[in-house]
C-alpha cells in the first residue's frame, strides 16, 4: 500500500488531506497507474477524489511528472495532466487543489520508535535549543518545576536533556534533582533514551539508590560510597526504572498515539515503525488496531530479549490488520554513541566523569544469550532487527549470525 504526501513549494511542508479535509492527515492510496500510462476516464466516469494543479511525483522514474492524479476506492485510478484527468470529475467528486505543491509517495520509517514518541507527549520538554529550552542544569530544573506546578500528581517526567549540550558539560545529579521535587519522583530521560537521571525519592521506589549490584545489561553510576547511586542509571537499569512508571488508561495512551501519528503525518511519514516494542507497546497497538485508531501502518519489532507473554503468538510475517503488523523481532545489542554507551573496540576521545580514560562502552549481552535469541527467531521464522551501534558490538553480531548459521539448523532470517 502505497501512500502519497504533499509538500508546499518553498520547503513548508503539508500533509495530503482525505475528503473530510487536506491539511488534517494522509490518506492511504495504492499506486497502480505508471506514469506514462495514458489517462483514461473511469468507467462511470467519477473519482472520489482528484488532486489538480500540482507537480506530482510519483517515483517511477528519476523524472516522472504530471499535475493530477485521481483516487477511487482508495486507489490511485490516473495520474495525468490537469485536462486528462478532469474526465474523472463528477458531481460528487472531492476536487483538491494542489496549488503548484508536489505530491508524492508518503515516507516510510526504517527506524522509529511511534509509542516511545506518544509517551513523550505526557513528558517536560528538556531538549537543548532549537528544539526545547534546557541548556544548563538550572534551565532543566526551572522546566521541572514548571512541570511541576501543571502537574501536581504523581511522578514527574522530563525527556530530551543533552548532557554534551549543557553548559556544564554534564548530566545532573539526583541531588539537583531533589531540589525541583524531595516528595515526588523525578525522572529525566537523555536525549538517546539509553540514560536516565533519577532524583533520591524516584531511585529508592525503582530499588536503585543502593542496589547491590547493577541490573543485567545495565549500570547504575554511583557516588564516592561506590554503593550509593549518583542518580544517572544506563540501558538495563534505565528499562528497570521505567517499568515502574504509572501508565495512563487506554483511552489517554490512544489519545497520545493518535498525536504522535500526526506528527509524523505532518512530516510526510505515512508508515511508521515501532522498535523495541515492549508487551505493553504492543496491546496498545493492537488495541488501537482494533478500535480504527490507527491512520498510518505500523510495523511493530517486538522486543524477544525482554519479558513478552506469549510472543509465539504474535502473528510475525502476516500482512497488515488495520494498518498494523508485527514486521519481526528487536535485539538491542548494546548502547547509544551519544550516550556513550556503545560497545567500541578503542577507548571513546573522552571517557565519562569518573570512568578510566581506556573506557570504550560495554558489551549489554553475552554471547551465548545472543545465539540462544538467534536460533529462537530463526526457528520461527521472525526477522531479526538489531540495534547495534559500536564496531566491537557489530562484530559480536555478525560472528554470532555467523555461528548460529553454521549450526545445521534453521538460519536467521536477514532484514
Amino acid at each position: 500500500m502505497t501512500k502519497i504526501w504533499v509538500a508546499a513549494n518553498g520547503g513548508h511542508k503539508k500533509s495530503c488531506g482525505t475528503a473530510a479535509g487536506l491539511r488534517r492527515r494522509l490518506v492511504p492510496l495504492a499506486l497502480c497507474l505508471a506514469i506514462g500510462a495514458p489517462a483514461m476516464a473511469a468507467p462511470d466516469g467519477t473519482a472520489d477524489i482528484v488532486f489538480v494543479r500540482g507537480n506530482v511525483i510519483p517515483m517511477t522514474a528519476p523524472d516522472a511528472r504530471a499535475q493530477a492524479l485521481a483516487v477511487k476506492d482508495g486507489k490511485i485510478e490516473a495520474i495525468g495532466t490537469d485536462a486528462e484527468i478532469d474526465g474523472y470529475k463528477g458531481k460528487d467528486t472531492k476536487v483538491v487543489d494542489l496549488a503548484g505543491r508536489t505530491l508524492l509517495p508518503g515516507f516510510i520509517d526504517a527506524h522509529g520508535h511511534l509509542t516511545l514518541l506518544a509517551q513523550r507527549s505526557t513528558m517536560a520538554e528538556l531538549a537543548p535549543p532549537p528544539v526545547g529550552p534546557v541548556s544548563d542544569i538550572a534551565g532543566l530544573q526551572a522546566a521541572m518545576r514548571n512541570f511541576a506546578k501543571a502537574h501536581p500528581n504523581g511522578w514527574l517526567v522530563g525527556s530530551g536533556y543533552d548532557d554534551a549540550r549543557m553548559t556544564e558539560g554534564r548530566h545532573p545529579t539526583r541531588q539537583e534533582l531533589d531540589a525541583v521535587s524531595a516528595d515526588r519522583p523525578v525522572v529525566v530521560v537523555h536525549v538517546s533514551s539509553h540514560l536516565a537521571t533519577l532524583n533520591t525519592k524516584a531511585l529508592e521506589m525503582t530499588g536503585l539508590l543502593h542496589a547491590a549490584e547493577d541490573p543485567p545489561g545495565g549500570v547504575i553510576r554511583r557516588e564516592a560510597d561506590g554503593r550509593t547511586a549518583s542518580g544517572v542509571i544506563e540501558e538495563g537499569a534505565l528499562f528497570k526504572a521505567l517499568a515502574n512508571l504509572p501508565r495512563p488508561s487506554i483511552d489517554q495512551q490512544i489519545a497520545q498515539l493518535t498525536a504522535a501519528q500526526h506528527v509524523y503525518a505532518r512530516n510526510g511519514l505515512t508508515t511508521a515503525q515501532d522498535g523495541a516494542a515492549s508487551a505493553d507497546a504492543w496491546d496498545l497497538l493492537k488495541e488501537a488496531a482494533r478500535r480504527s485508531a490507527l491512520f498510518l501502518d505500523v510495523n511493530a519489532l517486538p522486543l524477544i530479549a525482554f519479558p513478552f507473554p506469549d510472543l509465539d503468538k504474535v502473528p510475525f510475517n502476516a500482512p497488515y490488520d488495520r494498518h498494523l503488523r508485527a514486521a519481526g523481532v528487536k535485539i538491542i545489542v548494546d548502547g547509544s554513541p551519544q550516550g556513550r554507551t556503545a560497545w567500541l573496540s578503542e577507548p571513546y576521545h573522552q571517557a565519562p566523569a569518573g570512568l578510566p580514560a581506556d573506557y570504550a562502552g560495554y558489551r549489554q549481552i553475552p554471547d551465548d544469550r545472543l545465539k540462544a535469541l538467534l536460533r529462537r527467531a530463526a526457528g520461527n521464522g521472525w526477522r531479526v532487527f538489531a540495534h547495534v551501534n559500536g564496531d566491537a558490538a557489530i562484530q559480536q553480531l555478525i560472528d554470532t549470525v555467523r555461528a548460529v548459521d553454521g549450526e545445521g539448523g534453521a538460519k536467521p532470517k536477514r532484514t
